[in-house]
């Protein structure tokens, strides 16, 4: 057998195999169930528009069978959206096919890139693959980013800054005022770019503003969107990249982005038209979300204040054995430091109390030492 890890890229070596959380099929075996509830992935459990998957069949019906040719017209939505041009816009199959164009586009080897130690997943491996150099800032005690010592960090070899607002897995938003003060200070040089996966889910005004009008002013800045969240288009893939055309311009060169098949873009058209459904979606999402983090509260847990569709808290109990009692009756979690879990429908919120209520009267969970 010919030895292929030799054939590897040295800095894929260095990487660790990427494991996804568990399955459902695993869990659903290992416990003997007959169904679980995701809420695990920050998935939309809504699911998209109805006019969304009306579109999706007339497009699979009547054009399976060729190329992509939407695009320009996905484009002219989204830029009537935000108030851009469709030359500062990229689209790619989710906004983590705009992060590896980034990485692959401008990290050469030795370039450091700055990341929060709080950083989406996605991002050390981006940087990791194309030999660029991590320099990590910590977070602040309320999870914030550090915005000030971020500025302090960048130096000669600087090329790049990855900032997720609102943070994942922190679910915290960075302040509107500050997050634009600290765009303004950036040398133009340096790539930043705002992952604003989540903003959707944003209530506080002063934390809810998007960072793409800055774009104009400062060219250097590009923002990631994504249609998985607040439109329920997850298993599609699709999302963008709005930044100045000239940035633009560099990701496309060579095949950095990847493709978006022609049922995701009918599908994206339809739903930014429903405006309607976004709101159902935004309306159902914040309030539950309130609702659970009240609930995990009472529980005498500290809960994050959130600007997504997820609550990160801290409870005091030891994080794996909850993960584990709740995938034992069927609720799927994800674990970081703490706990994250996803706001699911109104009857899928109703289940998880109901679990954890069993859990924590049970007594059967371990109490791990509370950190100060």
């Amino acid at each position: 057998m010919p030895d292929f890890e030799s054939l590897i890229k040295p800095a894929l070596l260095a990487m660790p195999l990427f494991r996804p959380s568990a399955a459902a099929a695993d869990v659903m075996k290992k416990y003997n169930l007959s169904s679980v509830t995701k809420l695990s992935m920050n998935e939309n459990q809504y699911g998209p528009s109805p006019r969304a998957i009306e579109a999706m069949i007339g497009e699979a019906k009547s054009h399976a069978f060729q190329y992509p040719d939407r695009q320009g017209e996905l484009l002219r939505a989204i830029a009537q959206k935000h108030g851009v041009t469709p030359q500062g816009l990229a689209i790619s199959a989710g906004a983590s096919g705009i992060l590896n164009a980034i990485g692959d586009t401008f990290i050469l080897p030795g370039d450091e890139v700055i990341l929060s130690s709080m950083p989406y997943q996605q991002y050390p491996m981006v940087v990791a693959r194309n030999d660029g150099k991590i320099v990590t800032i910590p977070v602040r005690e309320d999870l914030r980013q550090d915005l000030d010592a971020t500025l302090a960090a960048i130096g000669g070899k600087t090329k790049l800054i990855m900032l997720c607002n609102p943070g994942n897995p922190s679910s915290v938003a960075e302040n509107t005022a500050e997050l634009e003060a600290f765009i303004q200070k950036v040398p133009e040089r340096v790539i930043l770019m705002v992952d604003e996966a989540y903003l959707d889910f944003a209530t506080d005004p002063e934390r809810k503003k998007s960072m793409i009008p800055n774009i104009e002013r400062h060219p250097n800045l590009i923002v990631v969107r994504t249609f998985s969240k607040l439109y329920g288009l997850a298993g599609l893939r699709i999302g963008y990249g709005v930044s100045s055309p000239e940035l633009i311009a560099c990701l496309s060169r060579g095949g950095a982005l990847s493709s978006v098949n022609r049922l995701a873009m009918a599908a994206a058209i339809a739903a930014l038209e429903d405006e309607s459904y976004q709101r159902f979606i935004y309306d159902s999402i914040t309030e539950d979300r309130e609702m659970l983090a009240e609930r995990f509260r009472g529980y005498g847990w500290a809960v994050y204040p959130s600007s997504t569709n997820f609550l990160y808290f801290k409870t005091g109990l030891d994080a794996g054995a909850l993960l584990e009692a709740l995938q034992a009756r069927g609720i799927l979690i994800r674990n970081f430091e703490f706990n994250r879990i996803s706001v699911g429908t109104r009857e899928q919120n109703r289940a998880l109390l109901g679990a954890l209520d069993e859990i924590l009267h049970s007594g059967a969970l371990n109490r791990a030492a509370r950190s100060a």
